[in-house]
């Protein structure tokens, strides 16, 4: 997977939330000023913002990786789970 020009994007970055059913990863400070749609289920997949790490090239790419492979697995886990309750 090419991350190189992958970036974080802020909540306010987001349009249309009211009629969207998506999946965020928040920051402590974040989850406090973004306001929670209607109907919503709130996972809290807390993770470091790859974006904020200094250091080498290898590095940088490392954090990324490593936060792909974080949400890869909560994601994977996350449609085996409701695809096993909507089956069985």
């Amino acid at each position: 997977v090419d991350l190189s020009h992958a970036q974080s994007r802020s909540v306010e970055q987001l349009v249309n939330l009211d009629a969207a059913q998506i999946i965020v990863a928040l920051s402590p400070a974040a989850k406090k000023a973004f306001p929670k749609p209607t109907k919503a289920v709130c996972l809290d997949w807390s993770l470091p913002d790859p974006s904020t790490v200094t250091g080498s090239d290898e590095e940088k790419r490392a954090a990324y990786e490593s936060a792909y492979q974080f949400l890869h697995e909560h994601i994977s886990e996350l449609c085996d789970a409701l695809l096993s309750d909507s089956i069985g």
